[in-house]
């Protein structure tokens, strides 16, 4: 067991290394991985999320025990920071702690982790992994849009907060998945090519962008990024299998998937959101720093431990 845990995370953070190596010897340039980033977010991941969700039937694309753990460990992680977190903070720090503790980085290092764990099923699970993460994502930018506007008016923070989801390339290109699963059509086999072709990228260049991003990370704040970290890589993953083991008939990939979209660190949209809004840059920036080397210790554990509650046939 431990050889195949080593197998399956040891490619990922060796590139993710060497992105990290680029960036400080400036190799690609000092823009780089933001247009890495933007490769993967507005191209490569949405046209493979597209494929793969069009081309399957709607019964396989969605698992009600996955959106139910994961979605409820992510409300709880949310939610927590604010009960744990004693500092003297506004209702914006609170939220940026709320989103760094329950925002997995699922659209980058969420494929090339469980797709040599659960194959095929790995797509769906990244889209619908997204679209969990991403709702607590506009409830955040709500939440900071009605703190912007003071006494303006909140249709407009609603109106920005669904803006900023919607405009997402990565949703927009899974509903337009799952609406054109729902046509029946078949999808044609250029369209499949296509996206097979450009997402066959988004593995490797999304964990080399994540090691470029990494250089630009600082520590601050070390109590509270520590705290958060460990809601983040240990407290969510734990609630997510507490409410797995409610459903006894959960197919074991679909479990193992959001038990391991729960473990992983905390994703560089939160650092992105932050430096957005100016709200806990640093603190921002080290919870991805630190989350990010931290996981290497405790992805392997949540690795077996999954395995071992639903062995895989």
């Amino acid at each position: 067991m431990l050889a195949k845990v080593v197998t399956i995370l040891m490619p990922i953070f060796v590139i993710m290394a060497l992105g990290y190596a680029s960036g400080r010897l400036g190799i690609l340039g000092d823009n780089s991985a933001a247009i890495l980033n933007r490769f993967v977010t507005h191209f490569s991941l949405p046209l493979l999320l597209f494929g793969a969700l069009a081309g399957s039937p709607l019964e396989r694309i969605f698992n009600l025990p996955f959106v139910v753990s994961l979605g409820t460990a992510a409300v709880v992680c949310f939610v927590l920071p604010l009960v744990l977190v004693r500092r003297n903070s506004d209702v914006q720090q609170r939220a940026m702690h709320g989103l760094g503790a329950s925002f997995s980085n699922v659209s980058f290092v969420g494929l090339p982790l469980l797709t040599p764990i659960v194959g095929a099923l790995a797509l769906p699970a990244v889209g619908v992994g997204n679209i969990i993460l991403l709702t607590i994502l506009a409830i955040t930018i709500l939440i900071l849009e009605l703190a912007r506007s003071g006494n303006g008016s909140p249709f407009a923070a609603l109106r920005t907060a669904l803006l900023h989801t919607f405009k997402n390339p990565i949703i927009f290109a899974m509903v337009l998945g799952v609406a054109y699963s729902l046509s029946g059509f078949p999808l044609p086999g250029w369209v499949h090519r296509t996206t097979e072709i450009a997402g066959a990228a988004t593995p490797a260049v999304a964990l080399f962008a994540m090691g470029e991003a990494l250089v630009r990370s600082r520590l601050a704040n070390l109590g509270e990024v520590g705290l958060l970290s460990a809601v983040k890589l240990v407290a969510m993953p734990l609630i997510t299998i507490g409410i797995l083991l409610l459903f006894p008939d959960v197919e074991p990939k679909w479990a193992v998937s959001a038990v391991l979209t729960a473990a992983l660190s905390t994703a560089v949209l939160d650092y992105i959101v932050a430096t957005e809004y100016r709200e806990d840059v640093k603190e921002a920036s080290g919870l991805v720093l630190v989350t990010t080397l931290l996981s290497a210790a405790t992805l392997p554990v949540f690795i077996i431990l999954s395995l071992r509650l639903w062995p895989l046939s």
